[in-house]
């Protein structure tokens, strides 16, 4: 008896283990917007890029991480990506001159971090 406790604890952890790893990308989203406050950059010139807004999510281990929701313009769909604090600076710093080459250069290489990226771009 004890030993079909044991193999159902480990199917049920198994099985919590691969759902946890099957969360969709809107899923991401909707989570971040939730636990932390969002800052949006608009790009109104760009014809890629709608607005980028960038949370700062922090952990139970006080770990912070830093999200990009980025909305495009030729759809309503939006795209997540977990960069990091230097990807964020480098963007804001460059977005206003150009912001199709400041999203490819400071959050587009962060694609496979969560495969919720823009998988190709005109």
């Amino acid at each position: 008896m004890k030993t079909h406790y044991w193999i159902f604890v480990v199917l049920l952890m198994f099985t919590v283990k691969i759902s946890s790893a099957q969360t969709t990308c809107n899923e991401i989203i909707r989570y971040v917007k939730l636990e932390s406050k969002g800052q949006t950059y608009d790009s109104p010139d760009s014809k890629l890029i709608s607005e980028v807004t960038f949370y700062n999510y922090i952990d139970s281990r006080n770990k912070t991480s830093v999200y990009a929701v980025v909305l495009t313009k030729n759809s309503s769909q939006k795209y997540v990506y977990l960069i990091n604090t230097y990807a964020r600076a480098s963007y804001v710093k460059h977005y206003k001159k150009n912001t199709r080459k400041a999203f490819l250069d400071y959050i587009h290489p962060y694609n496979n971090q969560l495969n919720c990226g823009l998988k190709s771009i005109d």
